[in-house]
């Protein structure tokens, strides 16, 4: 434990998955592990950029109308200058499914680079499955929490204000981006 400020911030190692991808290992293991008083579970992809009020305002969505399970966000990807056609074809994969965010304040899917979820629903109690999902071989976090969201018909905010950029590396390769693609196919199969 560390202080920060008025805040005590925990480093937890997770250990190394057995029967699941090692981002979901992650995310189920810090869930468990954090404090019992917290009222928010926030995941965040390593890559995202905030803004300052982001955990404030997505926090806020969720306290005004407690009928909301949770709150996701969407990148909104940048090529850097120079950047080749790959690069672009990123952009444009990532464009296509930011048209059902923008278009309302609910949705039925969930990026996972950004998930801020009530605690009391992952724990003490797995009251939704989402955690056994999550562990029973889960691949895709964002997609089978998308998956138990439409099944017990929970509730997701995509408020307009939680797009968030994504810098695009400048040397995307056809290589590269064949294998993004792949990986985003193979996930919504």
């Amino acid at each position: 434990d560390q202080s920060a400020g008025s805040r005590t911030v925990r480093l937890h190692v997770s250990g190394l998955s057995q029967r699941c991808s090692q981002k979901i290992h992650n995310l189920a293991s810090a869930a468990l592990a954090a404090s019992p008083n917290s009222r928010y579970l926030l995941f965040l992809d390593d890559d995202v950029e905030c803004h300052p009020s982001t955990l404030q305002d997505l926090v806020g969505t969720l306290e005004r109308d407690p009928s909301l399970f949770m709150a996701t966000g969407y990148p909104f990807d940048i090529p850097q200058e120079g950047a080749g056609l790959p690069a672009y074809c990123m952009l444009v994969y990532h464009l296509a499914l930011l048209i059902p965010f923008s278009a309302q304040q609910r949705a039925t899917f969930v990026w996972g680079g950004c998930m801020l979820l009530r605690a009391d629903c992952l724990r003490p109690h797995d009251r939704y499955g989402i955690l056994q999902a999550w562990l029973d071989g889960g691949y895709s976090d964002d997609l089978i929490l998308a998956a138990q969201c439409g099944k017990q018909g929970l509730a997701v905010a995509t408020p307009s204000f939680a797009i968030f950029p994504q810098r695009l590396e400048k040397d995307v390769s056809w290589s590269k981006y064949w294998n993004y693609l792949r990986r985003q196919v193979r996930n919504q199969l």
